[in-house]
């Protein structure tokens, strides 16, 4: 062997030497503790917020950054979240950083005056109360109709018709001649047991019934007064509106016979209507008369209110509502009916224990709300709603007292996590 190889051999051989010292030097210790190369997979590591992500070991999450935590090792969760919170089913506690991200915020609770609006569908519906109808008072032929078709607009005392009535002429004739009779003083004087009734006061009585039998067939005192004047009898009697409205229906046309009683014509007054609204049965126990019902005018956008005046006794037994009435003007008559609108009944506030819509997590059997009982530990507790209004819920039952601190944001985060933690399920609803 030659100097250069014999000094190339020493080199390598010192090589190997250092190298083998370095590698002792930093894997023996392992190897004696037993770690061995390779990590421990006996504990697997997951996402609360997203269960599919897991690791070997502890790291965050890369879709919300939140802290991986051990699955099913209870002595990994309390050194991970704190003591008392292994084994616990209501209680949960998360890290300052963890708070953060989930972006946690309580409210305290306390008594506020909640009031609260019942919303339903209503429908725009005719007044009964303004529905008339004008008759004929006596029979005849209806020579000529001033009504030309249903939707004009009649006034109180407008004339509607004029009929030809032989009984009619047959009344007026009477009159005339008990007016005539009067004024000749033709009734003789006579009286019983000496007593003389005279003859005035008979007249009298005989042309105040001769009139009034006028006015039964219809005839106004205008139109009596015009033949007592003039003496002349006339061939038709005009026969008048008794009631302002619309006209939904007309009876009779031109030329044709009437008797007594047969409907002329049928009107309504639009200038009052009616909003029904439907309230569901839940709601109905809270409904009473005098209460305010708000609307808006479609197209217009007009805010117009009234007090409810009747509540009806049914239930609809197909839509499981109850329908209540308030009375409304309709200046313009923008209101028709059967127009669809949206009612809103407002009810008086009242005062309650309140929390926040945002603080109650509602499931298929109870309802949620998250109370920080310590720092950063957070207790589930079942509560009993009340009526909602103004963004807050009346608690009327369960164990949550003035002061405490609920979750307002991010609770169902919380529950999320609590509910994998002890591996069950809430199947939550809507608010």
């Amino acid at each position: 062997m030659t100097t250069t190889n014999r000094l190339l051999f020493i080199v390598a051989s010192i090589l190997l030497v250092v190298a083998g010292a370095v590698a002792g030097y930093y894997l023996l210790p392992g190897i004696l503790a037993g770690d061995g190369l390779e990590h421990d997979h006996s504990a697997t590591y997951y996402c609360p917020m997203h269960p599919q992500v897991t690791s070997d070991e502890p790291g965050v999450c890369p879709i919300c950054n939140m802290d991986l935590v051990p699955m099913d090792d209870p002595d990994a969760m309390e050194e991970h979240y704190g003591e008392g919170t292994a084994g616990s089913s209501e209680a949960i506690t998360i890290t300052p950083r963890n708070r953060i991200v989930a972006d946690v915020g309580t409210w305290t609770v306390d008594y506020r005056q909640i009031g609260t609006d019942i919303v339903a569908p209503a429908v725009v519906e005719i007044n009964e109360a303004t529905e008339k109808s004008v008759a004929a008072w006596f029979p005849g032929r209806l020579d000529r109709l001033y009504v030309e078709k249903t939707g004009d607009y009649v006034r109180r005392g407008a004339p509607l018709a004029e009929v030809y009535s032989p009984e009619l002429i047959t009344a007026q004739q009477e009159y005339l001649l008990a007016l005539d009779t009067r004024r000749r003083n033709l009734l003789p004087s006579f009286g019983g047991s000496g007593e003389d009734i005279g003859s005035t006061d008979q007249e009298d009585r005989l042309v105040e019934a001769a009139r009034e039998r006028l006015r039964l067939l219809g005839m106004t005192d205008r139109q009596i007064n015009s033949l007592r004047d003039n003496g002349t009898i006339s061939r038709t009697t005009t026969i008048f509106s008794t009631a302002s409205g619309i006209v939904t229906l007309k009876g009779v046309r031109e030329g044709s016979y009437v008797n007594e009683g047969t409907t002329i014509i049928e009107l309504v007054d639009l200038y009052s209507i009616w909003v029904i609204a439907s309230v569901p049965e839940a709601s109905a126990a809270m409904l009473r008369t005098g209460m305010e019902m708000a609307i808006t005018v479609p197209g217009t956008g007009e805010q117009r209110s009234a007090r409810i005046d009747y509540i009806y006794p049914m239930v609809d037994p197909e839509s499981r509502t109850v329908q209540v009435r308030a009375t409304f003007t309709n200046p313009g008559l923008r209101l028709k009916p059967g127009m669809y609108l949206t009612a809103s009944i407002v009810l008086s506030a009242r005062d309650a224990l309140a929390v926040p819509i945002g603080a109650v997590i509602r499931t298929g059997e109870r309802n949620i709300v998250y109370v920080e009982v310590a720092t950063n530990t957070f207790e589930a507790r079942e509560v009993e709603l009340g009526v909602k209004g103004q963004g807050f819920y009346a608690v009327t039952g369960g164990e949550l007292e003035k002061g405490d601190r609920v979750v307002a944001e991010g609770g169902y985060l919380l529950d999320a996590e609590r509910q994998l933690s002890t591996g069950g399920a809430t199947g939550h609803e809507e608010h």
